[in-house]
């Protein structure tokens, strides 16, 4: 559903009919470079073999983003969650008086702890990246963080702070190439109807994604630009040329 909301929403971004699917565990000879963003899920990355990392640092090198999904499920961040929110309830249903004092402090001891245990299970998740980006020998440049100048927040829909699904927040990292995305957002990308999502909810998601989309398309640009370009044969040329062009054809 997310390649169909791109051509509605932003019809310049258009993307092939179906989605390309890499096996699980792709050979050293796999061909990369026919996408733009490659999606795999956070389970996945112990099966990538040795012999499969030369094709993905040089699919990173020219342009290409590989995007770790994790789903808050499969971690405890879904619990975490639900006690940070559930603590963020009883605290705002405090009333204003001198009897509630000791009780808000401990809702916001309670609440900081909880904090640092999400911000725990958050670094779990990037240490794979950590340890990926090594097997790569692939530097990261920063921490990550996606400031509000990046094009994921500002190009084309404009976010203020990235998107919720469920009280849940969208947490992404960007390391140039590499991205970690933990999320629910898959769900809300195919419209499932089984999450009871709101049609708001639905239609920030989409927007959201084709920020990624349209990021991953124009990061490929412009790093395909910087790469050095070689002299064309001229013999090659004019045979490639005669071999697709006749006297009698036609330009349409």
């Amino acid at each position: 559903h997310l390649l169909q909301s791109a051509e509605a929403l932003l019809p310049s971004l258009r993307g092939k009919a179906e989605i390309g699917q890499i096996p699980a565990i792709p050979t050293a000879t796999a061909d990369l470079s026919a996408h733009d963003l490659i999606y795999c899920p956070q389970q996945q990355l112990s099966h990538l073999a040795d012999g499969v990392l030369q094709p993905l640092r040089h699919y990173l090198q020219s342009g290409g983003i590989f995007c770790v999904g994790a789903s808050p499920e499969a971690t405890q961040l879904a619990d975490l969650y639900t006690v940070r929110q559930e603590l963020v309830v009883a605290m705002a249903d405090l009333t204003d008086v001198p009897e509630t004092e000791a009780m808000a402090a401990s809702l916001l001891s309670e609440i900081e702890a909880t904090e640092n245990e999400i911000a725990g299970e958050t670094q779990k998740l990037c240490q794979s990246i950590f340890d990926l980006a090594k097997r790569l020998n692939y530097p990261l440049q920063n921490t990550g963080e996606i400031e509000a100048v990046h094009p994921l927040l500002t190009t084309p829909f404009l976010f203020g702070q990235l998107p919720k699904i469920h009280q849940r927040p969208v947490q992404a990292f960007c390391w140039g190439g590499l991205m970690l995305l933990v999320s629910d957002l898959p769900q809300a990308w195919r419209a499932d109807s089984t999450w009871g999502l709101s049609r708001e909810t639905i239609r920030t998601a989409q927007e959201w994604g084709i920020n990624l989309l349209h990021y991953a398309w124009r990061r490929r640009q412009l790093m395909q630009h910087q790469q050095p370009q070689t002299s064309p044969d001229p013999r090659r040329s004019r045979q490639t040329l005669s071999s697709h062009v006749r006297p009698d054809s036609k330009s349409v």
